[in-house]
């Protein structure tokens, strides 16, 4: 019986209407820059609590990109770039809490968390 190594949860669930990936890029604790990703309806990818500058960001099967939406606006509208594109989502930790959960809605091409 050895100790078990602490790690983070990064947890994906999406509603039926298209696959979704997440994809996940950290720095070790050697320094060396990591990088995983998972695809399905409900995804879970651990990374060693250790793990710094983590960065998370989704996109769809055969789709386009998850992308970032007004969270504090009940309707949530897309936010946009200047020429009017929607921008994807990512999410930047220096350091992750120990779970992390993600829900994605949405069709192929208008998907959102």
């Amino acid at each position: 019986t050895g100790a078990q190594q602490a790690e983070v949860l990064l947890e994906m669930s999406c509603d039926k209407l298209c696959l979704r990936t997440m994809l996940v890029s950290y720095t070790d604790s050697a320094g060396n820059r990591q990088r995983c990703s998972q695809s399905g309806y409900a995804v879970k990818i651990f990374l060693p609590m250790s793990s710094t500058d983590v960065e998370v960001s989704f996109s769809v099967v055969g789709g386009g990109m998850v992308c970032k939406v007004d969270r504090e606006d009940p309707k949530a509208p897309w936010v946009r770039d200047a020429d009017g594109r929607g921008i994807p989502e990512k999410f930047f930790y220096t350091s992750c809490a120990q779970h992390i959960q993600y829900f994605i809605r949405g069709p192929s091409l208008h998907s959102w968390v």
